[in-house]
């Protein structure tokens, strides 16, 4: 799934997500930074977040980079919490294999989770 926000008649940010077992998963988002700090990341992530709970999930997951300000505090106001590794789903465990396998800094690396209720 591919969702795509825009500023004025510019493209300013996407979300790409997918199923990952049972849960409903954030691969990816960004945002331009010319069009950060508008809410539109906020309103790009809750919409995905409303579809996957219209479909049925009764969880959202991601990975993210816990040093960086704008993705972890980000994913946290919006509900995220830490997944401690000893929780994972297998899935899960796969995405941090395969990010482990990519070059990813794993100890950057942090899984998160949230109710979709």
């Amino acid at each position: 799934m591919l969702w795509v926000i825009a500023s004025g008649h510019e493209l300013a940010g996407y979300l790409m997500a997918g199923v990952l077992g049972a849960d409903f998963h954030i691969q990816q988002m960004d945002v331009a930074p010319e069009h950060g700090r508008k809410g539109l990341g906020r309103a790009l992530l809750r919409h995905a977040l409303e579809q996957g709970r219209a479909r049925g999930h009764q969880r959202a997951v991601l990975s993210t980079l816990s040093d960086v300000a704008w993705n972890a505090p980000f994913y946290a106001s919006e509900g995220f919490r830490e997944w401690p590794a000893q929780d994972w789903s297998a899935e899960m465990r796969e995405v941090m294999a395969a990010e482990t396998a990519a070059g990813f800094p794993m100890e950057l690396r942090l899984a998160m989770q949230r109710a979709l209720e």
